[in-house]
This record gives C-alpha cells, sequence and structure tokens, in this order.
C-alpha cells in the first residue's frame, strides 16, 4: 500500500480524450491519504508537472484505486479515478467526492 511520500507514474488511461491532450503522464509524490463517506483510500497526489484543464492549472490531483479490494502497489499498473480539485477548502475530512470534477481515469504504479 502507498503511503505518504512514496513515487508513482501517473497516465492517463481511458474516458477523456481532452484530458488526454492537456495531461502529460508523470511522476506524481503521494501527500496525503483521505477518506470518504463512503470509502478509503483516496490519495492526493502533487503533480511533477503541473499542467491546465478547462484554463485552470492543476498541480495536485485526487485518485483511488477503481478496483475494489485492489491498492496501487507494485510495478503492475492500477487503474485509477482521476479527480480534479478546483477549491483546495474541500479537501477535509471526510470529502465528499461529489465535490470534484472527475474528468478521466487514469493507471497508476510504483517508480
Amino acid at each position: 500500500m502507498v503511503e505518504e511520500g512514496t513515487v508513482i507514474r501517473l497516465e492517463y488511461f481511458d474516458h477523456n480524450t481532452s484530458f488526454e491532450k492537456a495531461f502529460p503522464a508523470q511522476n506524481c509524490v503521494i501527500v496525503k491519504r483521505y477518506s470518504s463517506k463512503d470509502v478509503d483510500d483516496w490519495f492526493l497526489v502533487k503533480l511533477s508537472k503541473p499542467f491546465f484543464f478547462h484554463e485552470i492549472e492543476n498541480t495536485h490531483l485526487l485518485i483511488r484505486s477503481r478496483w475494489q479490494g485492489n491498492q496501487i502497489s507494485g510495478k503492475e499498473p492500477t487503474s485509477v479515478f482521476i479527480l480534479l480539485i478546483a477549491d483546495n477548502s474541500l479537501l477535509k475530512e471526510p470529502i465528499d467526492i461529489d465535490k470534484f470534477y472527475f474528468p478521466a481515469w487514469g493507471m497508476a504504479y510504483l517508480v
């Protein structure tokens, strides 16, 4: 299981080709683990290459495994939800996932 300070590789996978064009595959650092009212293991990641999407600069993302019972671990890619953070004040426990924008799925694995 990943913890704070873990470096992962995050890549676009599916769902939104305009996000694919904006988001460069890159290494990210796990900053914090969050829980939501329904699910644990949402991770705030700091991007090594900030990017613009819908004219907003993104320096951090929230990610979580899409596969029940599967964690981001090892060199095998794990499919993840990618959520954009439009307002940092929403990053409080438990996070309300419905308040974040879901642009795409990605693949994440340990570097």
